[in-house]
C-alpha cells in the first residue's frame, strides 16, 4: 500500500496563487476592449482590436482551465480535511479506558 503525504501549508499556498490568478484574469476581462480606439491610427486600431480579441477568447479558455484545478485542488484539501477529522474522531471514540 502507497503512503499518502500532503503537506496542508503547500496546498493551501497553491489554492491562494490560483484563486489570486483566477480574479487577476476575471478582472482583465475588460482591460483591452477601448484599447484599440484610443490608437488614432486606422490600421494600428485594427491590429491592436485583432490582438484584444485574441486575448479575450484565450484569457477566457484560460480562466476556465484555472478554474477547473482550482476547484478541484478545493475538493481535495476540503476532502482530505473531512477525512482527518473523522478517522481522528474515530480514533480518540476507540480508546479503551
Amino acid at each position: 500500500m502507497t503512503d499518502v503525504h500532503l503537506r496542508g501549508e503547500q496546498l493551501d499556498a497553491l489554492l491562494a496563487l490560483l484563486g489570486g490568478a483566477r480574479r487577476s484574469l476575471d478582472a482583465a476581462a475588460e482591460a483591452g476592449r477601448t484599447a484599440g480606439g484610443a490608437c488614432g491610427h486606422d490600421g494600428l486600431s485594427d491590429a491592436v482590436d485583432d490582438v484584444a480579441g485574441g486575448w479575450r477568447l484565450r484569457r477566457a479558455a484560460l480562466l476556465d482551465q484555472v478554474a477547473v484545478v482550482h476547484d478541484g485542488l478545493e475538493a481535495i484539501i476540503d476532502t482530505f480535511a473531512d477525512l482527518d477529522a473523522r478517522m481522528g474522531e474515530a480514533v480518540t471514540s476507540e480508546v479503551p479506558r
